[in-house]
């Protein structure tokens, strides 16, 4: 399941939208709504979420600023900013933050479903190079691992961003594999 918080200092929104559609069919779990962004904030520095669902106006602290720290805590969160208002400057905020959508209050359910499915499009193709990323770094250090060939060794150590204070000579012995018992 998918992490989701809600955040909008108007309690009937935030108790709307978890009634609004079947989450748990779209695999998404709400597991945080707050009501004041700094409480929000909190929570995003000790909590992995996937989507983040924000309002842009609320009184503690604005949207737009509010996005900018939550994005800064959990960079790879998907978000998306909702507002009752067409302020030009929420939606800059939003794209600003690569938000997935900018909905319009009243929300409007076909809407918030095409936004969490492209959300969640999003967050498989994150998943998706992070593991062909882990998969070269694996490549790169089995054939550091099995070559003898220095010229190589030094551009693969170079690649995998590995530093030595002074030249040295390096020797490897490693394992590709675990051991069984």
């Amino acid at each position: 399941m998918r992490k989701v918080m809600l955040v909008d200092d108007e309690y009937m929104l935030l108790r709307g939208l978890k009634l609004l559609i079947d989450w748990e069919s779209l695999g998404l779990e709400i597991v945080n709504t707050e009501q004041n962004p700094s409480l929000a904030l909190k929570y995003l520095q000790d909590n992995d979420i996937d989507i983040l669902i924000s309002d842009m106006n609320m009184p503690e602290m604005p949207g737009p600023e509010f996005v900018a720290a939550a994005k800064k805590i959990q960079p790879a969160m998907e978000l998306i900013v909702i507002s009752g208002y067409s302020d030009f400057d929420y939606v800059r905020a939003g794209l600003q933050q690569n938000a997935v959508n900018y909905l319009r209050k009243p929300i409007d359910t076909d809407e918030l479903l095409a936004t969490l499915r492209g959300a969640l499009d999003r967050l498989q193709a994150q998943q998706q190079q992070h593991q062909i990323a882990s998969l070269a770094i694996q490549t790169q250090t089995r054939t550091l691992l099995t070559t003898d060939r220095e010229p190589e060794q030094l551009q693969i150590i170079q690649a995998l961003g590995i530093e030595f204070a002074t030249p040295t000579t390096v020797r490897l012995i490693g394992g590709t594999k675990p051991l069984t018992a």
